[in-house]
């Protein structure tokens, strides 16, 4: 494994995903563009036997392993602490964990397609801990930012990661060693696949009419 430094540099970080493999799917074929070969991803709602029975599917990618490795493998010290406080959050579902998925670009498929491989690790954990624990506490900021339907409301999500001015937004923006180029957003209450690269969401995106904004 490289370096946990330079592997976060190089990543999509996405907080309350599912199982939602879409912003690899985004990502892979622009590699050239973006630079991105890992993702981050986070759910304290996912049980980890649910990830590996219904690992999102990405075009041209098979997995080739799965290592199921000790949180504090990733994350240490009082990040870990904090981390593992956010289990007394009411909606706090699973036992946290973290697996690292390797997925290999099949034969039939060359290098316009995206990288030769590609690496998801999603952790079992809360979002905002989880964000400070990987990229702050590695003096990092992530590529980009993914925030699609973040549970809010009957999603069980203890905070809205859409305010501007929230725990979430905050971590992000306010982040001493950068802030993520890009953004991959959805909308809310749009239930559709369609989903927008912008620049800035707490200025320009939440809350706001997905007809005014212009995909890059």
């Amino acid at each position: 494994m490289r370096n946990l430094a330079e592997i976060l540099s190089k990543s999509l970080y996405y907080p309350a995903c599912g199982l939602d493999g879409k912003p690899m799917s985004y990502f892979n074929p622009r590699y050239e563009l973006y630079g991105i070969d890992t993702f981050i991803y986070c759910d304290y709602h996912i049980e980890k036997e649910e990830v590996i029975n219904n690992l999102p599917t990405v075009l041209g990618y098979e997995s080739n392993n799965i290592e199921d490795v000790a949180i504090d493998t990733l994350i240490t010290n009082e990040y870990l602490t904090n981390f593992l406080a956010q289990r007394r959050r009411q909606y706090f579902k699973v036992v946290p964990y973290a697996l690292i998925i390797s997925l290999q670009r099949k034969q039939a498929f060359d290098e316009n397609h995206g990288p030769a491989s590609i690496t998801l690790i999603y952790i079992g954990g809360e979002g905002i801990s989880t964000f400070e624990g990987l990229y702050l506490a590695n003096r990092v900021s992530p590529r980009a930012i993914s925030i699609i339907r973040p549970g809010t409301g009957f999603g069980f999500n203890w905070t809205d990661f859409r305010k501007k001015h929230a725990p979430m937004a905050n971590a992000i923006m306010n982040n001493p060693f950068g802030c993520p180029d890009h953004f991959l957003v959805g909308f809310e209450f749009d239930w559709s696949d369609e989903y927008e690269l912008i620049d800035n969401p707490w200025d320009i995106y939440f809350y706001s009419n997905k007809r005014n904004l212009q995909p890059k």
